[in-house]
């Protein structure tokens, strides 16, 4: 059976593509049977790993599901028996019936945060909607905040964490993060994960790596 992470934020820019893309890279190169659902009508995702060079294929499978919207539970069951991981990579829309939807039937849902005084405290907001879904939906559903596009060292960075942890309590921040790399956009042009850009994404890929295990952590599954 697939274990589902669902990456959600009604905020777009906060990482959600990155972190799908990434995390499915990393879990791939594990061995973990992975799929990435492009749930965006951006088609982002789909794009990104559309771009990979003639030759060098993406080690990211990926399919569109962005047309499904309120029944994306339905199709992402279909993949069930075949995959492993599913990530899906929801669409920044606090009104999009996707990631309620998916929420229904996801084992864990990310929810990449920013540094950013406005941008935490939307997030804190759709949060707990989130969670009122998910208690009448999926009350198994596990929910993590998780940081994204980190500047190290900075002020704003070290009190995050205490900051999410006063406004929702019940919903951890993962200890690992994705900080502000050049590495991770640059990666777009690979059609795949830092992992396959070589030494110029070592750094990168240890980060990516060290959040896929504690994701996997969650479930015991390491």
């Amino acid at each position: 059976m697939s274990l589902i992470v669902a990456v959600i934020n009604q905020k777009g820019g906060v990482g959600k593509t990155t972190i799908s893309i990434q995390l499915a890279g990393a879990f791939a190169r594990a061995n973990l049977k992975t799929l990435l659902v492009d749930a965006d009508p951006q088609g982002t995702a789909t794009k990104w790993i559309q771009a990979a060079p003639e030759g060098t294929p993406s080690s990211i499978t990926a399919v569109s599901l962005a047309s499904a919207r309120g029944k994306l539970h339905q199709e992402v069951r279909k993949f069930l028996d075949t995959y492993k991981m599913i990530i899906v990579d929801c669409p920044p829309n606090a009104e999009s019936d996707a990631w309620r939807s998916v929420l229904s039937i996801a084992d864990l849902a990310l929810v990449p945060v920013r540094p950013d005084p406005g941008d935490l405290l939307s997030s804190v907001d759709f949060v707990n909607s989130a969670c009122e879904i998910a208690a009448k939906a999926n009350p198994a559903l596990k929910l993590r905040f998780v940081a994204s596009n980190i500047r190290n060292g900075t002020s704003l960075a070290k009190t995050m964490r205490t900051q999410l942890e006063a406004l929702v309590p019940n919903v951890p921040l993962l200890e690992h993060q994705l900080s502000q790399r050049i590495a991770f956009p640059n990666s777009f042009e690979f059609g795949d994960s830092v992992h396959a850009m070589g030494a110029r994404g070592t750094t990168a890929a240890d980060e990516v790596d060290a959040l896929a295990l504690e994701i996997l952590s969650i479930f015991k599954k390491v």
